[in-house]
């Protein structure tokens, strides 16, 4: 888990949660952690690996609650919160999504995360088209995305607002 974790954070700048990596690795399929305390451990398995997984002491995979200027908000899933966040704020500046889909980090190689239409969210992808939340003005959001690339939008969100990520705005998932 160290080493895909290491290997993350290198590529893009951010390192992953070790839920959102022991959660990939879950999603493979092929294996299922069995023993979070010996991430070495591995068994092989018939079965969906999430039947295996364990979830590291004191950590989750899906809601929690996430604290805006100060307001807490709950939430179900990291899609959820990312939704959460940005129609907070969208509901005080206008010009926020706007500002948003500009930001660099807001969009892939091919696409953007942040748009104004479907097809601008999935380019290439008309069966993805669904993947999305609608957001106030007419915006959307893709959701067809990782939790790293879901908090990357949310940092990006808070860096747009003017907001302190960690202090203004804390969201854990």
């Amino acid at each position: 888990m160290e080493l895909l974790a290491g290997a993350v954070e290198l590529k893009v700048g951010v390192r992953p949660d070790s839920s959102d990596v022991a959660e990939f690795l879950a999603s493979l399929g092929k294996h299922a952690i069995t023993d979070p305390s010996n991430p070495g451990a591995f068994e092989r398995t018939n079965r969906p690996a999430e039947s295996n997984f364990q979830v590291p002491a004191g950590e989750t995979i899906r809601g929690g609650q996430l604290v805006l200027r100060g307001k807490a908000y709950s939430y179900s899933s990291a899609k959820d919160a990312m939704v959460i966040v940005l129609r907070e704020l969208a509901k005080d500046d206008a010009t926020f999504l706007e500002r948003c889909s500009r930001h660099p980090d807001a969009q892939g190689r091919k696409r953007r995360y942040i748009a104004r239409t479907p097809e601008e969210i999935y380019p290439d992808r008309e069966d993805l088209r669904d993947y999305r939340e609608p957001l106030p003005g007419g915006w959307f959001v893709a959701t067809n995305l990782n939790n790293v690339l879901k908090k990357t939008i949310i940092r990006l969100a808070a860096d747009v607002a003017g907001l302190r990520f960690g202090t203004d705005l804390r969201v854990e998932f």
